[in-house]
């Protein structure tokens, strides 16, 4: 008899992985690269921020150096 494996339901994301993803999408929607929005995700407010330099003209790579301190 083969061995079965039973799969654990998938747990729904928590508020944090929410906003976090949601902060994610906002950010390569922006313009900036995958690795370049991880390294952002966890600042309050960052999205606001990047769109605020992306309507004045700011490159990607720039709103990165620049808000990696927030």
């Amino acid at each position: 008899m083969a061995a079965t494996k039973t799969k654990k339901p998938a747990r729904a994301p928590d508020e944090f992985e929410k906003v976090t993803r949601w902060r994610f999408d906002a950010l390569v929607a922006l313009g900036l690269q995958p690795d370049q929005a991880i390294a952002l995700v966890d600042t309050p407010d960052i999205v606001h921020k990047a769109q605020a330099l992306v309507d004045r003209g700011c490159p990607p790579g720039i709103i990165v150096v620049l808000l990696a301190g927030d």
